[in-house]
């Protein structure tokens, strides 16, 4: 992963923590809110809209303006020849995945889909991500 790429997954992480912060979401027991989930829904849509609004993919307004718009046309299919099948990190995920089993440690694990309009831009086919999503699945 590229310093810039690093770099803009701990802002973003950094921000999330700093304005959600475990304590705001308990999950169990007595103190566990009613939650109005359409509402909540509602919402987070309203604020991804406006966060999203100055390019055709979808993508988060500030990265947009700081990382592609000016290498755009660059991008365009960049990634076509790249096999997301194939990484050291598939390996990673199976030590940790063994590790938690190996501890009683019951793990959860949620895919996140990726983005279509921008996969199709660069050139990354649904064959490949539907074939990394299986393989995800399998791990």
């Amino acid at each position: 992963m590229g310093f810039d790429k690093m770099l803009y997954s701990f802002k973003l992480k950094l921000m999330f923590y700093r304005n959600h912060s475990k304590s705001d979401y308990p999950v169990s027991g007595e103190a566990t809110p009613n939650y109005n989930w359409e509402e909540m829904a509602e919402k987070f849509v309203d604020e991804v809209k406006k966060k999203t609004n100055n390019n055709e993919f979808g993508v988060d307004n500030k990265y947009y303006d700081t990382y592609l718009r000016e290498r755009l046309d660059s991008l365009k299919g960049a990634y076509k020849d790249i096999d997301y099948t194939e990484s050291p990190e598939y390996s990673d995920f199976e030590i940790f995945l063994t590790v938690a089993k190996e501890l009683g440690i019951e793990v959860e694990v949620i895919i996140f889909p990726v983005n279509g309009k921008w996969n199709d831009y660069t050139g990354v086919s649904r064959e490949m991500r539907e074939k990394t999503y299986r393989k995800k699945s399998r791990v």
